[in-house]
C-alpha cells in the first residue's frame, strides 16, 4: 500500500450561505449552472492574472550577445501552489501544496475569487483559511487533517460574511504587506482583503465588509457592518446600494432570465 503523504498545508473552507434556500427556489439544475459559471469565471480570472511564460536563451543576431527572453505560451497554467479544489454541496475546500508565502498568497487569491464570483450570483460566502497537517489523496478522494477540523469549527462560530485567516497561520509571514495589498482585476469590484481573525471583534470590524466595496462602505449603517442578521439588506448595500437589488436579482433567477442572458440556459430550458 502506498504511504499517505501527511503534509503541512493551508486549507480554505468556504461555505455557500443560503444554499438550501437557493436549491429550493432554483432547483438542482439551475443551481448547478450557477456553480459551473462561478468556477469558470474563477478559472478565467486566474488565467488573466497568471499567464504561463517560457524563458528561453537566444542570441541577438546584431550584437551576438546572448539574452534571456520570456515568451507567453498559448496555454495558461492552473493554480501552481494549490491542489484541485473540492466542491461538495454547499462547501468548497482548497488545499495548498505547502505552507510557503506563495501558497498563502494564492489560496487567498482563490478565496477572493470564489467570494466575488458567488456574491455576484446572489450567494454570499463565509470561510476560513487555516493551517495544519493534512493528507490529500485526490485519486481516492481522501482529505483528512486537523486544519480542516479547525476551519470547520471556527467557521461555525462566525456571524459574518467573507473569508478570514485563522490564528493557526504562521505569524512570521508578513501577511499585511504581502497579502492585503493585492489588487484583483475582477469585474467592477474594488480591492479585496482577507483579514486575520480577531476573537475580540469576531462580529464587527472588517469582516462583514471585508470585500471593501469603497463606493458603499462608508454609507453602510454600522449595524450592517457588525452582523448579517438581515443578509438581504447587507447584500443590497454591498452589491447594489439599494434595498431592492437582492430581491430583484432572485426574482430574475427564478424566471431564468439571468441565466439565459449569460448563455447558461437555452430559451426553452
Amino acid at each position: 500500500m502506498q504511504e499517505l503523504d501527511d503534509q503541512m498545508r493551508y486549507v480554505a473552507l468556504l461555505d455557500v450561505l443560503g444554499f438550501k434556500s437557493a436549491l429550493g427556489t432554483l432547483g438542482v439544475k439551475k443551481l448547478s449552472y450557477i456553480y459551473k459559471s462561478c468556477l469558470k469565471q474563477i478559472e478565467e480570472e486566474h488565467k488573466a492574472e497568471y499567464p504561463t511564460k517560457t524563458i528561453t536563451s537566444v542570441i541577438d543576431l546584431k550584437t551576438g550577445i546572448e539574452k534571456l527572453v520570456a515568451e507567453r505560451e498559448g496555454v495558461y497554467q492552473a493554480f501552481r501552489y494549490l491542489e484541485q479544489p473540492v466542491v461538495f454541496s454547499d462547501s468548497i475546500l482548497i488545499f495548498s501544496k505547502d505552507v510557503t508565502q506563495n501558497s498563502l498568497i494564492e489560496i487567498s487569491n482563490f478565496s477572493n475569487l470564489v467570494f466575488q464570483s458567488f456574491l455576484d450570483k446572489g450567494l454570499p460566502i463565509r470561510g476560513v483559511i487555516s493551517q495544519g497537517n493534512c493528507v490529500v489523496e485526490e485519486t481516492i478522494s481522501l482529505y483528512v487533517g486537523d486544519a480542516i477540523v479547525r476551519a470547520v469549527e471556527l467557521e461555525k462560530t462566525l456571524d459574518v460574511i467573507g473569508v478570514i485567516v485563522d490564528e493557526s497561520v504562521d505569524n512570521s509571514i508578513n501577511f499585511d504587506h504581502e497579502l492585503l495589498d493585492i489588487q484583483l482585476k475582477c469585474g467592477h469590484k474594488e480591492r479585496y482583503r482577507v483579514p486575520r481573525y480577531n476573537p475580540e471583534s469576531a462580529t464587527r470590524g472588517p469582516y462583514v465588509m471585508w470585500a471593501k466595496f469603497d463606493e458603499c462602505r462608508e454609507a453602510a449603517p454600522s449595524s450592517l457592518k457588525a452582523r448579517y442578521a438581515n443578509s438581504e439588506e447587507i447584500l443590497s448595500v454591498m452589491v447594489d446600494g439599494k434595498p431592492t437589488g437582492y430581491r430583484d436579482y432572485h426574482e430574475r433567477l427564478e424566471e431564468g432570465r439571468l441565466l439565459q442572458e449569460q448563455g447558461l440556459l437555452d430559451e426553452d430550458s
